[in-house]
């Protein structure tokens, strides 16, 4: 759902002397960007110099495109998809006379990058792995997969658990900075009591451990980012209604065993649901970068470790998700 990318910021930097052709291009770039906002995190050096040279390059372009392309450039810094990435061995002869581009050369050689975006004037941008040309990018493969990739739509059983993993949570997890957090109502609803105290229900303790595991995979024994579960009892004659105290401290201690087992800080957030006042239906995992709606919810895995069916897109507006969907509810 989150694609990895290189731009070259001598794409940014280099304006055809003719207007008509100037226009073109950076048009061209403003198309790339609002793609990159849908899905796409755009990978810089650690002194993030590949950074700054886009925003030296866009402060130059003609007037015309300049203030929409300085717009999404502030767009996709608010939504954290600048994300740092380690130099890896640029095998290359550095023979690309362009100064701009050579932090970017040096982290190309990453091989989770998904695409490059280079300028046909330049032989060593147009050659490196991945790579495509600005004037072809509307038109390539990349960019047929990543629009595929903005809405993802399951049949039961069509994915294993692998797949999951390397599409869904792998992109989405690798670069969080802050916190990660799932809003799904069932899992507080679906418990129940055994004997004298709560259980969860094992297809979502199954799930929510597996999605756990997955995070911790790129965060184990950091402060940060935190993992941070929402939920809600208190309806429907549920067992967790009878007791929602009881109810909401099984579900905090829960995630305070899995802090301890992944090593990662994973925090229970739970609220009580009311006639007229209930957490939506719909369930949602939201990152620094982007908020995923996913329709079957945290229930995910068949008993054969297959996916169920379900389909997945993203939202640009995770605070609007946050402020109706769990916000107005009290806690318990």
């Amino acid at each position: 759902m989150l694609y990895r990318t290189l731009h070259m910021p001598g794409l940014y930097s280099y304006v055809p002397s003719a207007s008509a052709h100037a226009l073109s291009h950076c048009a061209l770039l403003i198309h790339a960007l609002l793609d990159a906002e849908r899905n796409c995190v755009i990978l810089i050096d650690g002194k993030t110099d590949i950074q700054r040279e886009m925003a030296a390059g866009i402060s130059r372009w003609p007037i015309k495109h300049r203030k929409r392309g300085q717009e999404l450039f502030e767009r996709l810094k608010k939504r954290k998809r600048f994300c740092i990435t380690s130099e890896s061995g640029f095998s290359q002869p550095f023979t690309c006379f362009c100064p701009n581009c050579l932090a970017a050369c040096r982290i190309s050689g990453d091989p989770d990058i998904y695409m490059i975006l280079a300028k046909n004037e330049c032989a060593t941008c147009a050659s490196l792995p991945r790579s495509i040309v600005l004037e072809d990018y509307a038109v390539s493969t990349y960019n047929e997969e990543r629009c595929k990739g903005e809405k993802i739509q399951l049949n039961d059983g069509e994915w294993a658990k692998s797949d999951f993993e390397d599409k869904v949570w792998k992109p989405l997890f690798r670069h969080v900075k802050k916190r990660a957090r799932l809003f799904d109502r069932y899992i507080g609803r679906t418990m129940k009591r055994s004997g004298g105290s709560f259980r969860l229900k094992t297809e979502f303790e199954n799930s929510l451990d597996w999605i756990l595991e997955q995070f911790a995979s790129f965060h184990r024994g950091k402060s940060r980012p935190s993992f941070e579960i929402h939920t809600a009892v208190g309806m429907d004659g549920t067992d967790g209604a009878r007791d929602p105290r009881a109810a909401a401290q099984h579900l905090r201690d829960w995630a305070a065993n899995r802090s301890i087992r992944y090593g990662v800080k994973v925090i229970m957030h739970v609220k009580r649901e009311q006639i007229n006042y209930q957490m939506k239906k719909s369930r949602f995992v939201i990152t620094d970068q982007i908020a995923l709606s996913i329709s079957h919810g945290t229930d995910l895995l068949r008993r054969d470790n297959r996916i169920r069916s379900i389909e997945i897109h993203s939202d640009l507006e995770p605070n609007k998700i946050i402020n109706d969907f769990f916000n107005r509810l009290a806690s318990v």
